[in-house]
């Protein structure tokens, strides 16, 4: 068996540092609901589970030894990134109104996990961290680095479920408040393109 306990106090690290799954989370829990929340924590961890295979069958070695499978990731995250901002401000240019339309919960899921997927960064972190925590003696790399992937799966989908709860409470504001509801949207947007332009500075 691999290192899981340490392991896990590592994934718990790394899970609490914000990104931009963090800001889709809180987003779409503000502007849409906690059942919306709930769906793109689903997509994150549905993201996280597309590097956890990815890296256990060596794909994402890909990305770390070529440069040019690196940038194409990088972009690809970076434009959709901005994409996302771009509507979440678009709606912010609204001075009254009702808020943002609903998405249907199948396009969060997708979109989060989008957002996960499209960041070579978590995939580069998964490369660098997994192998340390493996026991050769113990058996199979294989077998461990999916259950290394199973764990940090969990304590993300934890940490990410606390974000819906603790984003709920801004629910009821901003259905109120005409006011914090464009400073919201404006902020989430504005996250997000922060955040595309640090993935598009990211070198491996």
């Amino acid at each position: 068996m691999p290192d899981v306990l340490t392991f896990a106090a590592a994934s718990l690290i790394i899970a609490l540092t914000p990104g931009p799954s963090w800001i889709y989370v809180i987003g779409r829990t503000v502007m849409q609901g906690s059942l919306a929340g709930l769906a793109a924590v689903a997509g994150n961890t549905m993201g996280i589970a597309v590097h956890t295979v990815a890296v256990a069958l060596g794909v994402s070695l890909i990305v770390r030894t070529s440069e040019a499978a690196f940038t194409i990731l990088k972009v690809a995250g970076v434009l959709y990134l901005i994409s996302l901002a771009l509507r979440t401000l678009r709606h912010g240019l609204k001075t009254d109104g009702p808020p943002l339309p609903p998405i249907r919960r199948w396009r969060i899921v997708a979109e989060a996990a989008m957002v996960s997927v499209t960041n070579p960064k978590v995939a580069l972190l998964f490369i660098a961290l997994l192998p340390q925590f493996l026991r050769p003696e113990t058996g199979s790399a294989l077998p461990q680095m999916l259950i290394l992937g199973g764990v940090h799966m969990a304590v993300a989908t934890l940490v990410t479920l606390g974000l819906v709860a603790g984003a709920k409470r801004l629910r009821s504001l901003f259905l109120r408040n005409g006011r914090f509801a464009r400073w919201f949207r404006w902020s989430a947007g504005a996250a997000l393109l922060a955040m595309a332009g640090k993935l598009a500075l990211a070198q491996r």
